[in-house]
């Protein structure tokens, strides 16, 4: 450090040690919290007179402050604030501060380090793009059901399949008690693109919903199973 002008022999260097964002034992939030304050005289007063030196925080205090640079390496500062009087002046004041963030972290980041989040980054877009090739595999591929109840044939519902870009059986169907079908579902294929309505003849109609579990396999995506209400045609 170099001096301006003639500086009093009671200037004195203060060296602080702060951290931006704090907590302390009581689990008080605080910003800037000064941890370590040391006062340094060893240099030069005089005007122009360039004074190198080394001034060093020690260990045993800052362990005892609860500064743990490897616990919680980030935000921390330095601030120099040099007090004193100029030569001729009897006030004693501020004469210089300045804040320097304080680097705790290995700048050089060795390859593997660095490698490590990138294939991270690469799987998890490897997933989410599997993820959204099957969304948009099952959003084309599953068929479209529904169900009303037959304006003519008594206990009667037709239920409607409409496939898409793929070809599917329909395994099996079964339905919640208390109802029960006429006679047992045999499973059928139908072909992509198309649009089959299947009658399902019941034994009697029952006041609650009709509830059916219909098993399908379709083309490429496997064996599912499809859930239908419609509710009860009993008025």
């Amino acid at each position: 450090m170099t001096p301006l002008v003639n500086l009093s022999d009671s200037t004195i260097m203060y060296i602080y040690l702060s951290k931006e964002y704090s907590i302390d034992d009581h689990n008080r939030r605080l910003n800037n919290l000064v941890y370590e304050m040391k006062p340094e005289f060893g240099f030069s007063n005089q005007e122009n007179n360039s004074t190198e030196t080394t001034w060093i925080l020690s260990e045993t205090h800052l362990s005892a402050a609860g500064v743990d640079f490897a616990e919680s390496p980030y935000g921390w500062s330095v601030t120099f604030a040099l007090f004193g009087e100029l030569e001729g002046s009897d006030t004693n004041q501020l004469l210089y501060l300045n804040q320097v963030e304080l680097s705790t972290q290995e700048e050089n980041v060795e390859l593997d380090q660095f490698l490590v989040p990138i294939f991270a980054i690469v799987f998890g877009i490897i997933v989410i793009t599997t993820i959204l090739g099957n969304m948009y595999k099952e959003e084309h591929g599953m068929p479209i059901i529904s169900g009303y109840w037959h304006r003519e044939k008594a206990n009667c519902l037709v239920v409607e399949f409409t496939t898409k870009s793929r070809r599917m059986e329909i395994k099996s169907l079964e339905v919640d008690a208390p109802w029960k079908l006429s006679s047992r579902f045999k499973s059928r294929f139908i072909e992509a693109n198309k649009s089959v309505n299947i009658e399902l003849k019941f034994k009697q109609s029952e006041t609650t919903d009709c509830r059916l579990h219909i098993k399908l396999e379709v083309d490429e995506l496997g064996v599912w199973t499809q859930f239908l209400a419609i509710t009860t045609n009993i008025d």
